[in-house]
């Protein structure tokens, strides 16, 4: 699990008015997968684009230096990317699972002064121990960026107060 700073805030703020924009617009929006309710596939409304550049100039060579034993190492080609939000009345959080990705990119973009609603990791998914090993939380800053291989199991702390939003990018290969 790796932690870095990514976008400035002023990058942040545009994605999220961006994301706000379209959400009121009355478009049709899909869920971004089956665990989060709040939330919508960037893909979708424009930025497919977008996050292709920074699954081939960031997240792929990225993934290739740090987990070079791995056998996607150098072979991400494409990608699920969504956002997510947590708040009191929307997902307050989100129970360990893994993802359907080889690496994963979480971006915090901000959104209202939150607290709580912490990264969470343990095991890997696999692994004999992946449900009982230690856990510990990565707290979220916005525009800082937490990579993980896609089977890292991780959840959201409850959200103790105030509105996340995160950009997620599921890195693939085919």
């Amino acid at each position: 699990v790796y932690a870095f700073d990514l976008f400035e805030e002023r990058f942040c703020a545009m994605l999220t008015e961006e994301v706000d924009a379209y959400e009121v617009s009355g478009l049709p929006k899909r869920r971004p997968n089956t665990m989060n309710a709040s939330g919508l596939i960037v893909n979708e409304i424009g930025m497919w684009g977008l996050m292709t550049d920074v699954v081939k100039a960031l997240a792929s060579p990225l993934a290739a230096a740090l987990y070079r034993d791995e056998i996607f190492a150098d072979s991400l080609d494409h990608h699920h990317s969504f956002v997510v939000h947590y708040a009191r009345d929307k997902d307050t959080r989100l129970d360990m699972h893994h993802d359907a990705s080889e690496v994963t990119l979480n971006v915090c973009i901000g959104r209202d002064h939150f607290e709580g609603a912490g990264l969470r990791f343990c095991g890997r998914f696999g692994d004999a121990n992946h449900r009982s090993g230690p856990s510990f939380a990565v707290s979220h800053v916005p525009g800082r960026a937490v990579m993980h291989l896609g089977r890292q199991r991780h959840g959201a702390d409850v959200i103790a107060a105030g509105e996340r939003m995160n950009l997620i990018v599921w890195a693939r290969s085919s």
